[in-house]
């Protein structure tokens, strides 16, 4: 029922305000009709309608007019209903039998005598309020039906809540023995089950073993082979999927598993689109009601490779950085290697080997190319017009179908004919390094020096062989010495020096041995000495590790191709040999440190 009712606060005595309103009417008619009879205009009695319109709107305000409305409400009272919407209420037609229940109930609750009107408020098996339209299918995972009733109650605590219905197969897949805790709870809860099936109560699929490689290349396929046992209840149909995280990684696989204990073996196509290492879970369900969850998954880490590097080694003749560099590339497995050498014989320019030209369709698929110890004229102008162009340009063209992910480096190695007369200082190449050429005079040294790294040099990832900065900068002044250094005039502006010979002195400053810098949007780099070669023969022949020499050129490498994955992997991973628990039970967690 509404009331209604129309009050002036501002009136305390009605007839006071009667008398007043009435005697102040009557004067202010009486004086615009004398100024009337004075001017005989019409005009005179506008404005008495304006002033009069004025005042009451002065002596309403004055007696503050409220309209006050009492609406009386009644709470009908609120019934939660729970509806288990996992995927075991899938069975014998299960949950279209609660839905049509709780429609039923729904329209009873609803449209009833007002006396036994109730709110009905559906929620799922989360505790999630669902609104009027039901779920069409039941897809939930995992049937808590303890955590459910508590946040339905934990919701509706400002209702006047009557009582919680739980409509469920009572398969509650949590681990959980009993549901005791409800019983402290201070509103009804009433239960509405199904009759449940003996065979299916057995029923337990197991993820028995899981059989991947080690290492794959980032987008490409690969095979991982998962094995399903079931030890004993009907034949079901499950699903097989492997997941990274809590995203799928591969499209989940169907199997149909017959009566009784059974195995069978899965292929699953997995194609990872991320490099990195990460660990992966194969799992395995089923809409039939399964208990027991907790043999249902395992771990397994996958390594996912960037794609090759492509590298494009040029050398002028056989000659032992040659040989040892080519064998330290070709063992990476990271990187692609593309070799071509003039000749064989540096004293029989006449016995020449197979050639490759340097054109856009071979450096499509090429990070860096390699430029040894070599005369000028063996590239043609185009060539070296093709080389400059692609590492001016940075990264791939996808318009002429190369990978945009590839970066565009080049690398020039010290010798007698490259940086010498007959070498790359007279040709267009010359632009586009980091140093300048030394224009007359000594171009090479034969003396043996060790290595020196400048202060860049000492923090610069090509040159971080140890994790310890001590222990690192030893390793370098013990490195076996390097016979001689191609000489260059200087550094150019810009360009960052990253090792000098320390007993050698070109322009008044110590002789640059390795540089780099950036020509367009590629990187170049020089490196003068012609025979690191020595830092992996002379160690193994005193029996010791050659790492200096192989994380040296791995490293330069990646760094000059914008690969440097030491620094984007994980130095630690973190993994569990299951993806959950049950509360009590142990826990395994397996911490791998990364070489």
């Amino acid at each position: 029922m509404i009331l209604a009712t129309l009050q002036f606060e501002g009136i305390h005595n009605g007839w006071l305000w009667i008398l007043m309103v009435t005697f102040g009417a009557a004067f202010m008619i009486w004086t615009y009709r004398e100024i009337f009879r004075r001017t005989q205009r019409k005009f005179t009695w506008v404005l008495l309608g304006l002033r009069a319109v004025g005042l009451l709107a002065l002596l309403v305000a004055l007696a503050k007019p409220t309209w006050t409305a009492e609406n009386n409400l009644v709470d009908p009272g609120h019934l939660a209903v729970v509806l288990d919407d996992s995927e075991s209420m899938s069975l014998e037609g299960r949950y279209s039998q609660a839905q049509k229940g709780i429609d039923a109930l729904r329209q009873t609750m609803e449209n009833g005598k007002s006396s036994e009107r109730l709110e009905v408020d559906v929620f799922d098996i989360s505790g999630e309020p669902v609104g009027d339209a039901l779920p069409e299918k039941p897809r939930a995972e995992r049937t808590d039906l303890v955590r459910a009733v508590t946040n339905v109650i934990s919701q509706l605590r400002s209702q006047l809540l009557v009582g919680v219905v739980v409509v469920s197969d009572g398969v509650d897949n949590t681990g959980r023995e009993d549901t005791v805790e409800l019983a402290e709870s201070s509103v009804p809860i009433y239960g509405v089950g199904f009759r449940s099936d003996p065979d299916a109560a057995r029923l337990d699929l197991e993820l028995s073993n899981v059989q991947a490689p080690q290492r794959v290349m980032v987008n490409n396929q690969t095979d991982v082979q998962v094995t399903v046992s079931k030890s004993a209840g009907p034949a079901v149909s499950a699903t097989v999927s492997v997941r990274r995280g809590v995203d799928q990684a591969a499209n989940p696989v169907t199997v149909e598993l017959g009566a009784g204990q059974t195995q069978q073996r899965v292929q699953i196509k997995l194609e990872p689109n991320e490099a990195g290492d990460f660990v992966y879970t194969a799992w395995v369900s089923t809409p039939s009601g399964e208990k027991g969850l907790a043999n249902n998954s395992k771990h397994f880490p996958l390594r996912v490779d960037a794609n090759a590097i492509g590298v494009l080694y040029i050398e002028g003749f056989l000659r032992y950085e040659y040989k040892f560099l080519r064998q330290r590339l070709d063992d990476d497995p990271d990187i692609h290697l593309v070799t071509a050498l003039r000749r064989t014989n540096p004293n029989r320019p006449s016995v020449t080997g197979p050639r490759v030209s340097i054109t856009p369709e071979v450096l499509k698929n090429i990070d860096l190319v390699i430029l040894g110890d070599m005369e000028a004229d063996y590239l043609s102008p185009a060539e070296y017009q093709t080389l400059i162009g692609w590492v001016e340009q940075g990264i791939g063209d996808e318009e002429a179908g190369a990978d945009k992910d590839r970066s565009h480096s080049l690398l020039v190695l010290g010798g007698y004919h490259s940086f010498g007369p007959d070498g790359f200082i007279s040709t267009p190449l010359s632009d586009c390094l980091p140093v300048v050429f030394a224009g007359d005079g000594v171009r090479q040294s034969e003396d043996p020096f060790v290595l020196e790294l400048s202060e860049a040099g000492a923090l610069h990832p090509i040159f971080r062989i140890a994790s310890d900065h001590v222990q690192n900068k030893t390793m370098w002044h013990t490195s076996p010495p390097l016979l001689g250094s191609s000489l260059v005039q200087r550094a150019k502006a810009g360009a960052e020096i990253l090792a000098v010979h320390p007993g050698l002195r070109m322009d008044d400053q110590p002789a640059v041995v390795i540089a780099t810098g950036r020509y367009g949007s590629g990187q170049t780099m020089v490196i003068n000495a012609d025979t690191t070669w020595r830092w992996t023969r002379v160690k193994r022949i005193a029996g010791q590790s050659d790492s200096l020499y192989s994380r040296f050129w791995s490293q330069t490498v990646r760094w000059l191709t914008g690969r440097d994955l030491e620094q984007k992997r994980a130095p630690i991973v973190v993994s569990t040999d299951r993806p959950d628990y049950d509360v009590g039970k142990p826990v395994s967690i397996k911490v791998e440190r990364q070489p």
